[in-house]
């Protein structure tokens, strides 16, 4: 009787591990998930400030034209030393999305993302008093998360804007038709598309893993980390 119960409190025991160990990764994947996510949204929002910011700046629009949001852009400027071409390389792309609607390879895509998305990783490490050679580490991660973010959106975008910035070649070479992307499931020639895309995605965020250690803002390296 002894014996069984001694094997009874051993295997409790074992439960009560493997139960806290399970716990235990699920709330390291959760951290993990929950830096990622507010990384996004924090870049997202920045992104968002400076598109609307950088209006009273380019040379194409009056001068009478006042804005709380493009004047705390410029304050923080002057008051920070930041040349203002990283809101005007901005002003690019987002003028480019009110044009151009496909993207023919990957080399085109990541002439865009130069505009879309590295503006706000410079504007955020001059912001924090980096080194210009953080750029390195800034840039493909910007540009990795902006890729990411057209994946996840590709549905949305083409139904409701009429773009997609998957590379047309890669469409093409699985045979992909754009209303596949229409649809609430991935067909199996869209998804190696898509794997292909996230190969490259994967190269940029090895290319940024390189240079992180540059970082010498520690709050910053740990935003960013991943």
């Amino acid at each position: 009787m002894c014996e069984i119960r001694e094997k009874i409190d051993k295997d409790q025991e074992i439960t009560k591990i493997a139960s806290d160990k399970d716990q235990e990764i699920h709330l390291i994947v959760a951290d993990k998930n929950k830096i990622a996510t507010h990384l996004e949204e924090e870049i997202e929002i920045m992104c968002g400030w400076l598109v609307r910011s950088c209006y009273i700046i380019n040379k194409h629009y009056t001068n009478k034209i006042k804005n709380s949001k493009t004047e705390n852009l410029k304050k923080i400027c002057k008051q920070n030393k930041i040349k203002t071409n990283h809101a005007l390389n901005l002003l690019k792309a987002f003028k480019q999305d009110a044009i151009k609607k496909r993207y023919k390879n990957w080399s085109e895509l990541i002439n865009y993302c130069k505009y879309s998305a590295v503006p706000v990783g410079r504007f955020m490490i001059d912001l924090h008093k980096e080194r210009k050679i953080s750029y390195k580490y800034s840039d493909p991660l910007c540009i990795a998360l902006q890729i990411l973010n057209h994946i996840q959106d590709c549905k949305k975008d083409y139904n409701e804007i009429d773009r997609v910035y998957l590379p047309s070649t890669l469409l093409k070479k699985y045979n992909v038709e754009l209303t596949q992307l229409k649809k609430n499931y991935t067909e199996k020639n869209l998804r190696l598309a898509i794997n292909e895309i996230l190969f490259g995605t994967e190269k940029l965020i090895k290319q940024a893993d390189k240079f992180k250690k540059i970082m010498k803002n520690n709050k910053l390296a740990k935003e960013t980390a991943f």
